[in-house]
Formats: C-alpha cells, structure tokens, sequence
C-alpha cells in the first residue's frame, strides 16, 4: 500500500513537473513568435514626399534606450502639428498619399516617424519600443522651435 502511494506521488510529481516544462516551452515559444505575428516591418522606401511635391525635412531622433529614429516634418500652414504614429505594417512612404491629402485638407504640420525596426529607422519591433518612440517622436517635436508646442495633436 505504502509503494503504490508512493508510485502514485511520484506520478503526479512527474505529470505536473511535465505540465509546467511544457507551460514554460509554450511561453518561450509565444515571446519567440509573437513579434513575427504583429509587427510587418519594411525597411525599402518606396519614396519621399517631395513625390507629391510637398517640402519636408528629413530628420533623426534618439529614443531613451539608444535606438535611432527616421522621420519626415512636413511643415503646415497653421500652428497644429499632427505626430503620426502609422501603423503595424509598411512603413511611412507607404503613407504618402493619405500624407499629402491630410497636409493638402488639414494644412496641419505633419510629423510622420517609424517605428524601430521600419523604414529607415534602426533596431527590432517591440511592444515596448513602440511605446519608447512615440514619446522620443513626441520628444523631437518638443525642441523643434518652428513649431507651438501647445498646439501638438
């Protein structure tokens, strides 16, 4: 009677051992793939947006983790200024004619970044790069002075 509760613990000290390497593998292996299922990265620049005649200024920004940012600045006829965070996919010159057609019906400033990993922009995407670069966007905005920083949307 004493062996078969042993062998009994020790099975159910081997299924749950089992049970929680297999959880463990199926979380490593989620974190592997999760970002390949997310983000759709391109880093090919299809164009700028001199394409439809607009000016912009080319510009570069540091995130708070050392990761370097790719962005255009189109300047507007108003004092607003859009900060564009685009989406999981392409990248910004996939964005050009809604671009064009916001600056064209808005005359907003246009501030349009990737996102790390995107574009011209270094490093890998991540959830929490993402967060990082839309405040180093916001940041880069904030020392521009051709721009009312009150006036960010």
């Amino acid at each position: 009677m004493i062996v078969k509760f042993l062998r009994r613990r020790a099975v159910s000290r081997l299924l749950v051992l089992v049970l929680v390497i297999a959880l463990l593998i199926g979380v490593a292996y989620t974190g592997m793939i999760e970002n390949h299922f997310i983000y759709f990265p391109l880093s090919e620049l299809q164009a700028d947006p001199s394409r439809w005649g607009l000016p912009f200024d080319e510009v570069y920004f540091v995130t708070q983790d050392g990761v370097r940012l790719h962005g255009w600045f189109v300047p507007g006829e108003n004092n607003f200024t859009w900060l564009w965070c685009h989406g999981n996919a392409g990248n910004i010159s996939h964005r050009l004619e809604n671009l064009a057609l916001l600056h064209r019906e808005l005359g907003v400033n246009i501030f349009l970044f990737d996102y790390r990993g995107y574009g011209c922009s270094e490093g890998k995407p991540s959830e929490k790069g993402t967060y990082l670069d839309a405040e180093a966007a916001l940041t880069s905005l904030h020392s521009r002075e051709d721009i009312d920083n009150s006036q960010i949307i």
